[in-house]
């Protein structure tokens, strides 16, 4: 027979995420939002505050809170995550820019241009960085260039969006991409 697990074993938390995922997925936010917090509130106690499962869970309630169109408790916990990047990136790279694209996209959403601009700068900045010491395991770098490039489209900046277009493309023609998100945009609008 199996064993119970303490209230605060990283398996209750992984699994409260994934509970919040499915809801989420269903378009049931309200659920969504209060098992990623249950599960946010045990990996605080767990794994402490700045941990990388904090930042995870704090993206993945942003995400839910966006997709519901609650844009102010999207950006309060994208907000919260991008603090954490800033004391103390965790040890994935992948978290923390996850967390500060989504911040930047929400940005972008609400018309806040120019912040948006700065934070994917600032994102490309810790992409840089890490790259220096590892390799990137997706294509963070040419889907952060591709979305800088649209806020720049939208700001009228259109020099430094080719810029950043081709740095997409250049990232896209190295291989680098793995999952195929990059993806032509629309020209609908322009």
């Amino acid at each position: 027979l199996g064993r119970v697990l303490p209230k605060n074993h990283p398996d209750v938390v992984e699994t409260e995420r994934n509970l919040g995922a499915a809801l989420a997925a269903q378009n049931r936010f309200d659920e969504a939002t209060a098992a990623l917090t249950g599960a946010l509130e045990l990996a605080r106690v767990t794994n402490g505050t700045d941990h990388e499962s904090v930042l995870t869970l704090l993206t993945d309630l942003g995400a839910v809170a966006a997709t519901a169109g609650d844009f102010q408790a999207a950006e309060r916990w994208l907000t919260e995550a991008a603090e954490i990047v800033r004391r103390k990136p965790p040890e994935n790279a992948a978290t923390s820019i996850s967390a500060l694209k989504s911040l930047a996209t929400l940005w972008m959403l609400q018309d806040r241009l120019e912040e948006a601009v700065a934070l994917f700068r600032a994102t490309l900045e810790l992409i840089a960085q890490v790259a220096q010491t590892r390799e990137l395991e997706d294509d963070a770098r040419g889907d952060v260039e591709c979305t800088l490039g649209d806020a720049l489209l939208a700001l009228g900046r259109f020099e430094e969006a080719e810029h950043h277009h081709r740095a997409a493309v250049a990232e896209v023609r190295a291989g680098r991409v793995t999952d195929g998100r990059l993806k032509v945009r629309s020209l609908d609008g322009l």
